[in-house]
């Protein structure tokens, strides 16, 4: 009889925990979908989100506006730099856009994702591509325009693959954006975008960046960096944002998420729920 009572103690005790652990696992696993699904939300229902990109793409054109009138070796008096590169200061003056999150609105898809429990992978990725519905982002053909007009050139620069070309332009011009197949330098093999902006000042000055992750500007942030190496290379370029760089919103997904899961947080890789990043949070 005692050992019946303690086998079934045992068992009792057993269960009482492993429904502990699948307790707090439902509950770390929707901590991580609760936040997909907040920011997903916020990019599609927020007036704010709108807001930030108008504010922008209103900055990015403030800025045109004084390239424009002013002589071509005009110096930023915060920076001391030329605004336009001096070494070839008869070249065509273009802006270098990102695409996703900065002209193409993703949304949907990272809302698909939620929907359907799923995460991020090529096949359904370029499902969505070939679609080629994506909205544009706030602001954005507006500007586009009002550059165009001004006979200045813009290129996009995206990490989408180079297999996605014909769909991502198909998709720009079905959203209302003229666009040149040789204007659009997607992805072949390295996702570092160092050579292909040398490729579009090989011909041009390029005067503003536009983009939603930090390596859209300066190929400093393509290197694996920490959260303090990342704020660190922010201090360094300070300046340059709202002049130069125009950084748009994207809490969806980026490189500051890519840091947190490679920043030595072990907990984060092994469970790859909020559980994780709970190491990143201050309170009081």
């Amino acid at each position: 009889m005692k050992k019946l009572l303690f086998s079934f103690a045992a068992t009792s005790m057993m269960l009482s925990c492993s429904s502990s652990q699948s307790t707090l696992s439902n509950a770390q696993s929707g901590a991580t979908e609760d936040s997909k699904l907040s920011a997903v939300l916020w990019q599609q229902t927020s007036a704010e989100y709108e807001a930030l990109c108008h504010q922008a793409f209103n900055v990015a054109t403030y800025r045109l506006n004084i390239i424009n009138n002013s002589d071509l070796d005009v110096i930023d008096q915060e920076t001391g730099a030329a605004m336009v590169d001096q070494t070839s200061p008869n070249k065509k003056m273009a802006i270098v856009m990102d695409l996703d999150e900065t002209v193409l609105d993703n949304s949907p898809y990272n809302g698909w994702l939620i929907e359907n429990n799923k995460t991020y992978n090529v096949e359904s990725w370029t499902e969505w591509c070939n679609i080629a519905k994506a909205e544009l982002v706030p602001g954005a053909l507006e500007f586009i325009e009002k550059a165009t007009n001004q006979s200045i050139k813009i290129m996009y620069i995206s990490n989408r693959s180079i297999d996605d070309l014909e769909a991502t332009i198909a998709n720009l011009k079905n959203a209302g954006i003229t666009v040149n197949r040789s204007d659009v330098l997607l992805k072949s093999n390295d996702s570092k975008k160092i050579e292909r902006r040398e490729k579009v000042m090989s011909k041009y000055n390029i005067v503003i960046l536009i983009g939603d992750n930090l390596a859209d500007f300066t190929d400093g942030f393509d290197e694996e960096l920490s959260i303090n190496e990342r704020k660190a290379l922010i201090e360094k370029y300070r300046n340059q944002f709202g002049k130069k760089f125009i950084v748009l919103p994207n809490v969806m997904y980026g490189e500051w998420e890519n840091t947190l899961k490679s920043n030595n947080n072990s907990d984060y890789i092994q469970n790859y729920n909020a559980y994780g990043l709970k190491k990143y949070i201050k309170t009081f």
